[in-house]
This record gives C-alpha cells, structure tokens and sequence, in this order.
C-alpha cells in the first residue's frame, strides 16, 4: 500500500529525481549515484571542507557534518538517511564563527596540518550547541577520541578542544 502522506525524495528507479536535501541553509538535490553523502558533497556539490581520510569506514573524523545538528560521519551515511534533513558543513558556518574557533584554537597554541580540522570544528559545534547548555569540562575531553589525527594526536585534540571551550564558554573553567 502506497500513501501520499510524505514523498518520497530518493528515486529508486529513476536517477534523475536524486536526493533533496538542505545543504548550508540551501536545498539541493543529488543526482548522481553515489556510495555515500562524503562522496556527493565533494564531487557533485563541491564542497571540499569534509575530507575523505578512510572513507568508508568512518573511523578518522575528518568527513564529520552535521545533520540536523548532530555531529555525524558523512563516509558512513547513506544518502537516503539525509533526505529531508539538514546537512551543515564549515562552509555553511557564518565567518564570525569560524574565526571564533580559528582564534581559540591559536590561542592554544593547538597547530596540526589541517587536514582533519574542518571535521573536528564540526564536531566542536555540535557540542557547544548541544541542547543549548554547555557542556562539563569531561565532556569536552571526550570527544577528541573520535577523530584519528597523526600530528600531535593527543595534545592537538586537548588543546583544540581545551581552546574552543575557554574561548567560547569561559564560565565553564571558572
């Protein structure tokens, strides 16, 4: 039985009706067949701040987004788990924002190549916006684990997160 309720954007017989999805604040739709959103974001829609570091078995980071708000692996997501959603990558943070997490993370003197930073900023969002509380120092320490970094992996993922949390929320380290 078939109902008309809600429609279903993610053609299975037809390639040409794709995927439609919010992407930084602008519907999209994904026409082409990809394996995962990683690979629709980098080679249809071009957006290049989610990295490919082990696609796709997620266990890296460096491809994390955010979907309707939570940190999630885009190497590892399915296209037809975003239908509909809200899919957020650095290039849909607004400047003041990103420059925010630039000056925390300098600050702290937390330094690395790069390659892995645009996941590990979204990460960092996802956790600052979580319900809108802050979160304990604990937590914040925590969540470095989930992204492999081969510069100075410990003390970039401290620092990086140790920076993020004095910078944006001060009051949590009084």
């Amino acid at each position: 039985m078939t109902t008309v309720d809600e429609p279903n954007t993610r053609a299975s017989d037809d390639a040409d009706v794709g995927t439609t999805f919010t992407l930084n604040g602008e519907v999209v739709t994904v026409i082409g067949d990809h394996e995962h959103l990683l690979s629709a974001l980098r080679d249809e829609l071009d957006v290049t701040s989610p990295k490919d570091g082990c696609s796709p078995s997620g266990q890296c980071g460096c491809c994390t987004v955010l979907i309707d708000g939570k940190a999630r692996i885009a190497c590892s997501t399915l296209l037809d788990k975003v239908v509909g959603a809200e899919v957020v990558t650095l290039e849909g943070l607004p400047d003041d924002e990103v420059q925010r997490y630039a000056d925390a993370f300098a600050a702290c003197g937390a330094l690395q190549c790069g390659f892995c930073t645009p996941g590990i900023v979204m990460r960092t969002k996802a956790l600052v916006d979580k319900d809108g509380r802050p979160a304990t120092q604990l937590h914040v320490y925590a969540w470095p684990w989930r992204h492999l970094c081969n510069d100075r992996f410990q003390a970039v993922h401290f620092g990086l997160f140790e920076a993020a949390g004095r910078v944006l929320f001060p009051s949590w380290y009084v």
